[in-house]
């Protein structure tokens, strides 16, 4: 690790009744990064609790998992729930996915550090790759 200032990036996934697609956006989440700690706060409005035990494999030196059922606490639907996660970040940036999103290379959050840690920033965005069974595509929103 270089000296460069460590960074908390806060991930919020959106679930519900999904433990397959969840499992896939977690598996793109890296192993390590260099000055960039993840808060990675698991946000589901399934009935039944996911079993934490399954989480614990994506915890990392780098990565905290926090999970919350947002349908044990009365809050349903997905805007809802995105506000409530709201309540909970702390990082420098936050992202928010669903499960069965995913980051397109282990090395996503090393390339992306400058950016990160340019203070004078307040939103970053970029293409966007929809992959499907039959076909995929980029896109990148318009700049006007």
């Amino acid at each position: 690790m270089n000296n460069s200032r460590a960074l908390l990036l806060d991930i919020v996934v959106l679930t519900k009744d999904n433990i397959e697609e969840l499992k896939f956006t977690l598996d793109s989440l890296p192993s390590v990064i260099d000055n960039i700690n993840l808060n990675v706060y698991i946000i589901d409005g399934s009935l039944k609790e996911i079993n934490c035990e399954l989480l614990e494999g994506y915890k990392h030196e780098n990565i905290n998992l926090i999970y919350i059922n947002s349908y044990k606490i009365g809050v349903k639907g997905i805007y809802p729930s995105m506000n409530l996660a709201l309540q909970y970040i702390q990082g420098d940036w936050m992202i928010f996915m669903n499960s069965g999103d995913r980051f397109s290379n282990s090395n996503i959050f090393n390339s992306l550090y400058s950016y990160l840690d340019n203070q004078s920033l307040d939103l970053i965005f970029g293409k966007a790759l929809i992959v499907s069974r039959e076909e995929s595509f980029s896109f990148l929103m318009p700049s006007s």
